[in-house]
């Protein structure tokens, strides 16, 4: 989100301000590493969720310290930490972590016979999510276009709403003219949240009838998908900087 709103504002005052924060985190987390991986506490005092889909949502499993997810998020915001830094001309104290973080992951969770991420190896789930972060860290690149057909072709479980913004970021780093595809998905998820008389964004696509009727009716983070439609169809917004980084192989 920082790097997005600095891509956007170039408020460099308030984006020097954020690195504090990010340090803080960093530095935590970094201390939470055990074996060159992040390790978080997982018990009945502590909720770990990622996204309401079975396996991620911290509910029916007995979730292993080490995990894919939280490890390739560690990474990604390494990776944007370091383009910000870069941008303001700050010495980026963390470039230490990024190349042994990567080895680890692909040791620990990539499963060569499946040719695709696995959320742990007690856990052999994957999801369109850890397609996406495999992707945008470059974990293995010459890999990253069987990730997006693993994403294309349905064959790893669906990202909520609210992170489809990344598989979308990811889709379009590998290729661009998987930009019909996006459309096209953008016009079914969000086509049925106006048919069904919507006035703003669900966290599931079941709405309404999700969480025993209780509903999901509203979640702010899936907006983005307003930027996507400014840079698929009029090649506005941020998100141009894709374009240097595309290619057209599929």
């Amino acid at each position: 989100m920082v790097y997005d709103y600095f891509l956007e504002t170039r408020n460099i005052d308030i984006t020097k301000k954020a690195i504090d924060k990010f340090e803080l985190i960093f530095n935590k987390y970094i201390d939470k590493m055990d074996n060159g991986l992040l390790s978080i506490k997982k018990d009945d005092k502590h909720w770990v969720f990622y996204e309401w889909k079975p396996g991620f949502d911290g509910n029916g499993l007995s979730l292993p310290n080490k995990d894919f997810l939280a490890n390739a998020m560690f990474l990604y915001a390494l990776l944007l930490a370091r383009k910000i830094y870069k941008e303001l001309d700050i010495s980026f104290k963390y470039e230490s972590y990024i190349e042994p973080l990567k080895g680890h992951i692909v040791e620990e969770f990539f499963d060569s016979e499946r040719n695709t991420f696995v959320f742990s190896k007690e856990h052999k789930i994957t999801s369109e999510l850890m397609m996406a972060y495999a992707i945008l860290t470059d974990l293995i690149p010459d890999k990253n276009n069987e990730f997006a057909n693993q994403i294309i072709n349905k064959k790893v479980n669906e990202s909520t709403n609210s992170f489809k913004s990344l598989v979308y970021e990811a889709l379009l780093k590998v290729n661009i003219n998987y930009k019909d595809y996006i459309l096209d998905e953008i016009h079914t998820l969000y086509g049925n949240m106006l048919n069904d008389g919507a006035t703003t964004f669900y966290e599931t696509n079941l709405g309404y009838l999700d969480f025993d009727k209780a509903g999901s009716l509203c979640h702010g983070w899936n907006a983005f998908i307003i930027k996507y439609l400014l840079y698929l169809l009029f090649k506005a917004s941020t998100l141009s900087r894709l374009s240097a980084s595309n290619n057209s192989s599929s």
